[in-house]
């Protein structure tokens, strides 16, 4: 369930003072100050979890609370989304002191403790991972999956396969002109084929399969270098 004060739930997105030094912005409760550009390299923007540094967008912050945002990220933001493609309820932008709740798409623990929420179903976000574009979308360059702890990024040309080149979920070559995404950090050998993504599901929920009627399984991405697990439906 969802509550707010009438004056929080009146209060502008962004209310900018003394020449825009000071924001009030509903993601925190405290005003934001502009972060000196010097202090950029240190801190992490809470929205898009990038270095402020990463950005040429303006920086503010509450230092008592190291609470920082880039200001396009600021004015990026929604207080709510509606028609998500992963939970069909409006999700509701939501700040909480304590809890360990969970991505109900990638799997992690919240932190920090802002979210999107659907109070009814006790479905919660990361403000990343709701925020991420779809595959569906026409100009979707990089995406998450719950598949993978980082971003998915569109492969643009064959140098960027590697030698590495497997689906990880249906183990054939990823081969050109099928369009294939792959880790856009350090992972060189995840890579999924979009006709692949859009098969699974955006999370990883429990479903009941006849090989094993019992217990519900979850679907879970291994380690490289497991080579260890053998398949129990075709062994």
């Amino acid at each position: 369930m969802f509550r707010a004060h009438v004056e929080c739930s009146l209060k502008p997105m962004v209310e900018y003072s003394d020449e825009e030094y000071t924001i009030q912005h509903f993601t925190h409760l405290h005003p934001l100050k502009l972060v000196d550009s010097n202090q950029k390299d240190e801190v992490i923007c809470s929205i898009c979890e990038e270095l402020c540094s990463s950005s040429s967008s303006s920086t503010y912050g509450c230092m008592e609370c190291k609470f920082f945002l880039h200001k396009s990220c600021m004015k990026s933001i929604p207080q709510q989304l509606i028609n998500h493609h992963i939970h069909p309820c409006t999700l509701i932008f939501i700040t909480y002191p304590y809890g360990r709740d969970e991505c109900a798409c990638c799997g992690e623990r919240i932190v920090p403790r802002m979210k999107f929420s659907c109070g009814a179903c006790e479905f919660d976000l990361h403000v990343k991972c709701a925020l991420f574009p779809t595959i569906d979308s026409e100009d979707a360059k990089e995406i998450q999956h719950f598949s993978h702890s980082h971003t998915l990024a569109l492969v643009q040309n064959d140098e960027e396969y590697g030698s590495e080149r497997r689906c990880v979920a249906c183990a054939q070559i990823c081969l050109a002109p099928a369009p294939t995404f792959r880790c856009s950090k350090s992972c060189d050998h995840f890579f999924l084929n979009k006709s692949c993504y859009v098969k699974l599901p955006y999370n990883s929920i429990n479903f009941k399969h006849p090989f094993h009627p019992k217990h519900p399984l979850t679907i879970k991405s291994l380690p490289y270098n497991d080579h260890i697990r053998t398949c129990d439906a075709c062994f």
